[in-house]
């Protein structure tokens, strides 16, 4: 097959990594396998597979044209013409679209010429973004207007921000226009949680499977180090991580702010992913640690610490979650918060209650819990994620 995979980043950020991961398993297949994306860095890629379609300048306007008139992915005509381009120069059998939001092209162009074409697209969805006319994610604030039809959003300041204009109606109008007319689209969720709210959407009639994100086992496996002594870190200490790719109040960063007068100095938290202008305001008791694109230490950190607090209010199925499982540490969760609960298992605790007593005291329980090591290696190895993906990628073009 000739395949081309879509997405906002590659080789960075957890639908970036995803990306890589399917590259080089689709490679490794015997397929003739593209990739484009919005923006740099691009890791693991040869450059010759790979089109960069957004310029710094377009980013950029593309971020001014959402914060002032709600225009998120109706701009971009360049990068999307380029990326048009590229995909009649290839031909491909398969289009396999992941987050196509993210300030780089006009999903109007893109699926004008999709849907004139017989190309079979899968579109994963990481997000509920493709069928709310604003938000990525609303279970953090409890909208379901998308259900029937959004209008009057109450949450334009979320991700993608608009400061002055709502267009959430319109959006949602041009969203169920342009991706129900596609006749070959296959959609895929990783979590269960997801697949169901699509099924309650405009995009209801679509064909929706549910894959489950991976890793790679290779690197997220139980690591001994000394990477607790290169931070500074009492090893003697319980140590409390957290790891996100970017840390805001939908990712749970007050809980963490207040863990260190709330535990005790018995407990070391550590948060990775923070900014710069973060690390400056961190509380007394907080080693933090800027975003990091080292996969081995990051595996190293997992590994070295006693429990992983995931306190994110919406999310799919954060590869965080199975990062830390695969390298053997148990995670604290909340649970109605989208898919992150359905990965936990018996491997943590999944916590109805979302009170700072309440987290505290699974995070004392948490720190004596075990994993099942090679159970999660098994269910999450990038090899039975990526025969899932061709499976389905095999039957649709055979039809």
């Amino acid at each position: 097959m000739k395949i081309v995979l879509i997405n906002s980043v590659c080789g960075i950020g957890s639908t970036g990594k995803i990306v890589a991961d399917l590259y080089e398993g689709y490679k490794a297949a015997g397929h003739d396998v593209k990739v484009i994306c919005g923006r740099q860095p691009i890791k693991r890629v040869p450059e010759k597979d790979v089109l960069c379609c957004q310029s710094k300048a377009g980013l950029c306007w593309h971020i001014g044209m959402t914060r002032l008139f709600d225009r998120h992915g109706l701009t971009g005509k360049l990068s999307t013409d380029r990326m048009i381009r590229f995909l009649r120069d290839f031909d491909p059998d398969v289009v396999h679209l992941h987050n196509i939001h993210g300030y780089y092209l006009d999903y109007r162009r893109l699926f004008a010429y999709l849907n004139s074409t017989q190309i079979k697209v899968v579109w994963t969805l990481h997000d509920a973004w493709a069928f709310t006319g604003h938000c990525a994610y609303y279970n953090g604030n409890g909208c379901y207007k998308w259900e029937t039809h959004c209008e009057k959003c109450k949450f334009i300041r979320a991700y993608p921000k608009s400061w002055l204009i709502d267009h959430s109606k319109k959006q949602f109008d041009l969203k169920k226009r342009w991706f129900c007319g596609k006749k070959e689209l296959t959609l895929v969720t990783p979590s269960e949680w997801l697949k169901e709210e699509a099924g309650r959407s405009f995009l209801r009639e679509k064909r929706t499977v549910v894959i489950n994100n991976s890793v790679d086992t290779e690197i997220f496996k139980p690591t001994p180090s000394d990477v607790l002594k290169k931070y500074g870190i009492d090893p003697n200490n319980k140590i409390v991580l957290g790891v996100s790719y970017v840390w805001g109040t939908s990712k749970g960063l007050d809980y963490f702010l207040q863990l260190p007068s709330a535990l005790g100095k018995e407990y070391q938290i550590v948060m990775v992913g923070l900014s710069e202008k973060q690390l400056e305001s961190l509380p007394e008791g907080i080693v933090g640690i800027v975003r990091t694109f080292d996969q081995k230490e990051l595996a190293q950190l997992y590994s070295a610490a006693s429990v992983f607090f995931n306190p994110t209010l919406c999310d799919n199925y954060p590869t965080v979650n199975i990062e830390s499982l695969c390298c053997g540490t148990p995670v604290v969760c909340f649970s109605k918060t989208g898919g992150g609960p359905e990965i936990v298992g018996e491997n943590g605790i999944v916590l109805d209650k979302r009170d700072l007593e309440s987290v505290c005291e699974a995070i004392r329980k948490g720190c004596t819990s075990t994993v099942d090591v090679a159970a999660e290696h098994e269910k999450y190895k990038k090899s039975r994620y990526v025969k899932d993906y061709l499976s389905l990628l095999q039957h649709l073009t055979a039809d």
